[in-house]
């Protein structure tokens, strides 16, 4: 069988969870107006875009926008909208793919935006679309008497990769250089959303969704597959989508095969929460985990991909923003990173 990291965790509880909307929303269809010269060298029907990946819309802040801004937004609101003191927090984690710069840590810019105490340490935690996960994976582990709250943050911002991505296809129409297979590869730029998220976690019983078990395995031999990079200013990525949807798929398959009864030992899921790639990796993951008959709510269609934030703002959209005003137990939440890495976590939610 094989052999994956099982962990139980007692007292972790996502009590509270706040989003930052962004200023305006693009749909696909005026995205492939800004792309039709291009559509219409390579012979691309219209509509394709919404038609391979369910995206409707994705959401933009302005160019100049830092992460560490959009992360604090959540935070304030988190702050205001809960009346959660910031002297209550005891540690910050930033967990975001988009990042001010290499250096300092974008946690630091968050920490002094929110005024947060001087003895609540903070870092950066980047493991792509899996980031939010390992954050609350390391939270877990770092609750005791004296750590009891730790807010989770991250500030996903898209436009910088999809102005430039535009850019870097005009750039190759004009030199004759532009073909389908780069076309291809820059197809999940386009998908990506944007969303500023904060997450209390809590060691306590308060109420919230209790987190109870974790199950995590890896194969990196795909880390290849989406090569993102920046060269000052310029940002690009570079993803073979295909291929990284097979990798991660057979991944969460070896995983959920190995450890969904240490998960759920005596019932399968009630509801799950996934990664929001878009419809077709939805679709496949429910049905190669032979769970499409469980509820598993979507926020890709309307938000777009929005990287770490993706997870908890489906959460926050249709749990803990929702009208249900009942528990539910053994929810499951699923994520896989591009590297690969895949997270399967069980949980309980009280009212």
């Amino acid at each position: 069988m094989t052999q994956i990291l099982k962990q139980e965790f007692n007292e972790t509880t996502i009590s509270h969870i706040a989003v930052a909307t962004p200023e305006y929303f693009q749909t696909s269809e005026e995205i492939e107006r800004e792309l039709s010269e291009i559509y219409y060298d390579l012979k691309l029907s219209k509509g394709r875009l919404e038609f391979l990946t369910g995206v409707t819309s994705r959401g933009f802040w302005p160019l100049a926008t830092r992460p560490s801004d959009i992360a604090t937004l959540a935070g304030e609101k988190l702050f205001n909208s809960y009346n959660i003191k910031r002297e209550e927090i005891d540690f910050l984690i930033y967990s975001g793919v988009s990042r001010n710069a290499l250096e300092p840590a974008t946690a630091s810019f968050v920490h002094a935006n929110l005024k947060l105490k001087n003895h609540c340490p903070f870092f950066d935690l980047s493991n792509a679309c899996l980031g939010m996960m390992d954050s609350l994976h390391i939270a877990a582990n770092l609750l005791n008497h004296q750590i009891k709250k730790i807010l989770i943050v991250s500030g996903e911002h898209a436009s910088p990769l999809y102005y430039q991505s535009i850019q870097y296809l005009k750039n190759l129409k004009r030199v004759s250089k532009l073909n389908r297979k780069e076309m291809r590869h820059l197809l999940a730029n386009f998908t990506l959303g944007s969303a500023g998220i904060a997450t209390l976690i809590c060691k306590s019983e308060c109420p919230g969704l209790k987190i109870n078990r974790l199950i995590q395995l890896t194969d990196s031999s795909g880390a290849h597959l989406c090569h993102g990079s920046t060269d000052g200013e310029h940002l690009m990525m570079q993803t073979d989508s295909e291929e990284l949807m097979k990798r991660g798929l057979t991944l969460s398959q070896k995983l959920w095969s190995a450890g969904h009864q240490f998960l759920f030992p005596t019932k399968r899921p009630n509801l799950i929460f996934t990664h929001q790639v878009g419809s077709a990796h939805h679709k496949e993951l429910l049905s190669t985990l032979e769970l499409s008959d469980i509820l598993a709510p979507k926020t890709f269609e309307k938000w777009g991909n929005t990287g770490s934030a993706a997870l908890p703002l489906t959460i926050a959209t249709h749990l803990f923003h929702s009208d249900r005003q009942k528990n539910i137990d053994n929810i499951a939440l699923l994520a896989i990173g591009s590297g690969l890495s895949s997270m399967m976590l069980q949980g309980d939610y009280y009212v």
